[in-house]
């Protein structure tokens, strides 16, 4: 086949990184990482001027993102929705420990 497979994996590997940067990592960095992966094995195979080696590496990179790390970024890009300032009081209990002017009294 030559080279060329590892120029489309470079090539693909680039488009899904920029589609992410477009989508404003819509997909939670997936599509991102999945083109790194492409990219890299592309890379590899153009360096050992085979096409078996980029096509198997980025299957490796791949498996590799989805099997060990997705699970483990998509933990660190969660966000707990908590609520702070006054919307954290909001339906809480209070107790009124001082009595407090009002402010047309106070004129």
């Amino acid at each position: 086949m030559g080279n060329w497979v590892n120029w489309l994996l470079v090539i693909v590997g680039v488009l899904c990184a920029a589609a992410e940067l477009a989508l404003g990592a819509l997909t939670g960095f997936d599509l991102a990482l999945v083109g790194a992966s492409l990219a890299a094995g592309g890379i590899i195979g153009l360096i050992a001027q085979t096409w078996h080696v980029g096509l198997i590496s980025a299957a490796v990179f791949a498996v590799l993102y989805f099997a060990l790390f997705r699970r483990w970024l998509k933990a660190k890009l969660y966000v707990k929705d908590q609520a702070s300032n006054v919307d954290a009081v909001v339906g809480k209990m209070g107790v009124v420990t001082k009595r407090m002017g009002s402010a047309i009294a106070a004129s």
